[in-house]
């Protein structure tokens, strides 16, 4: 499954990438996370920072670890996370467009295992779907947090 989600942002680079790359507090920043747990936080890079995301999803929570690969200060990181059979790699980037900037998420994921496989057959389109709606409220509430301040 691969997707774009996006949305403009009225403010500077550097004030989105705070927001967007503060994992510490990003319960307070996007309303779909529960709770958040640093694994380890490199003191130099964010390569290799890596964290605990806890959402709920259907009404069950779920945890997943997510670490980033590579990122370039004010334009992009990249974040790999596997959970139940899938391999997930997500990035995220702000790119001008106008007068804005488009903060903006390429997803991918992929099966890695047959019975992910028939489940990905099966619900493939109810997958994509809600995982579009997530990723699309976590830029519309980084887009809050930033344009508030």
């Amino acid at each position: 499954m691969k997707f774009r989600v996006s949305v403009p942002i009225e403010a500077s680079k550097e004030d989105i990438w705070r927001v967007m790359t503060d994992f510490e507090h990003e319960q307070e920043t996007l309303h779909n996370v529960d709770d958040v747990e640093i694994i380890e936080k490199p003191n130099t890079s964010l390569n290799g920072f890596k964290w605990r995301e806890t959402r709920t999803l259907f009404g069950t929570e779920e945890t997943e670890e997510i670490s980033v690969t590579e990122f370039r200060e004010n334009s992009y990181y990249k974040t790999h996370s596997e959970s139940h059979g899938m391999s997930h790699d997500s990035t995220y980037s702000i790119e001008p467009e106008g007068d804005h900037n488009l903060l903006m998420v390429n997803y991918t994921s992929r099966p890695e295992h047959l019975s992910t496989r028939l489940r990905s057959m099966l619900f493939g389109s109810l997958m994509k779907t809600t995982t579009r709606r997530e990723l699309l409220d976590d830029l519309e509430d980084i887009k809050r947090k930033v344009e508030r301040h």
